[in-house]
């Protein structure tokens, strides 16, 4: 399965694949890394061992990142499948961005529905607005959490690619 990871202002590309023999087989942006073994426990907490080394990280997720302790140091992280990587780049988001994100039109289409409101709270992943373009139903999500600021366009009108549909505070 393939991620995509950020970590402060760092974006990394992970690949992974279990290597058969209770291990995993990593590219963290085409590097290899072989983990010898890994468990996970209580669902917080995994312990690698990677070239004899054992390490063991303690996970917790937020609304929008995860928090990693690794030997009592705090990193932050967002990390999501490729696939919503790029839905997300598409929805005008920004992976690791908090401020001023902007949904754009991913194409030319037809807006059919708006599915939030000014001032309306939302979750990372939350329907935004439903699109028609080449004659499919698309549902643009969020790619992050925030506050609709503005929206920008209204059922029955025609945009164009990268045209701004909603802004988030």
């Amino acid at each position: 399965m393939n991620y995509s990871a950020q970590v402060g202002s760092n974006r990394f590309r992970i690949e992974v694949k279990e290597n058969g023999s209770g291990g995993l087989e990593l590219k963290l942006d085409n590097r290899p890394i072989i983990i010898d073994k890994y468990e996970f426990e209580a669902n917080k907490s995994l312990k690698l061992t990677i070239g004899g080394h054992t390490a063991e990280i303690v996970v917790e997720k937020n609304q929008e990142d995860y928090q990693c302790w690794l030997n009592s140091r705090l990193i932050k992280c967002e990390i999501m499948d490729e696939k919503s990587a790029r839905y997300g780049s598409l929805a005008g988001g920004e992976q690791g961005s908090r401020k001023g994100h902007l949904l754009v039109a991913p194409m030319p289409g037809l807006i059919l529905k708006v599915e939030v409101e000014v001032g309306q709270k939302v979750d990372r992943g939350q329907g935004l607005v439903i699109m028609e373009a080449m004659k499919m139903e698309n549902e643009l999500r969020s790619a992050h959490g925030g506050i609709v600021k503005e929206i920008k366009v209204k059922p029955g009108q025609t945009v164009d690619k990268n045209q701004p549909l909603i802004l988030f505070e």
